[in-house]
């Protein structure tokens, strides 16, 4: 599957949301958690399971491009 395309619900035909929680430090399906503690919304599980990882990258990069 295509990472960046949304998979649909199988009931609704609408895009699933995938979330990483910080309080629970796990992926959860839609607003299981107060949006506040949410990284995403993400296409699929998997690529939500690496927010931390996307994040961090992200942050090194922000930092390299300011100095």
């Amino acid at each position: 599957m295509n990472d960046d395309v949304a998979a649909l619900d199988g009931e609704t035909g609408t895009p699933q949301e995938w979330f990483f929680c910080l309080d629970h430090h796990r992926v959860e399906r839609d607003y299981q958690c107060p949006v506040t503690s949410l990284l995403g919304p993400f296409p699929s599980a998997e690529v939500a399971g690496h927010a931390l990882q996307r994040a961090e990258h992200n942050n090194a990069v922000w930092r390299s491009d300011q100095d």
